[in-house]
């Protein structure tokens, strides 16, 4: 069993490990954080998305040919130039919707694993006002 708490950016990791260990035997590890941790980690993210000039690629796709004349349809209905330009918004659309609720699902895994050892749910409750707050 490890006797450090890991150093990674994956909630998925840190709630593994939480499930297994005790945060008391952990407290000379602990230090305080001033800004959460992954909050900023998220924003950092959203920043890079959000560059108009970052790396591209072409991917070729088959899509059913009544598919592609209903994106043609309402492309211009929804503001879009192209039906293209629909298609790769729809596309990231849907892949932010499953990375939030993807991610969504591990922060809730960490909070049930911190009340698992015995952090108490004011104490979560007050950290989640924090990061609610900072949105």
């Amino acid at each position: 069993m490890s006797t450090q708490v890991p150093q990674t950016d994956s909630i998925q990791r840190l709630a593994e490990f939480w499930d297994t260990h005790d945060l008391t035997d952990f407290e000379n590890e602990l230090e305080e954080v001033n800004e959460p941790v992954f909050e900023s980690m998220k924003a950092d993210a959203l920043k890079r998305r959000l560059d108009r000039n970052r790396p591209m690629t072409t991917m070729t796709l088959r899509i059913p040919e009544d598919v592609v004349k209903d994106l043609e349809r309402i492309s211009p209905l929804l503001g879009f130039s192209d039906y293209q330009l629909l298609a790769r918004a729809s596309i990231g659309q849907g892949l932010r919707a499953d990375l939030e609720r993807l991610e969504g699902d591990t922060v809730l895994a960490l909070l049930e694993s911190l009340k698992r050892h015995g952090v108490s749910e004011g104490v979560i409750q007050e950290a989640l006002s924090e990061v609610t707050q900072i949105r």
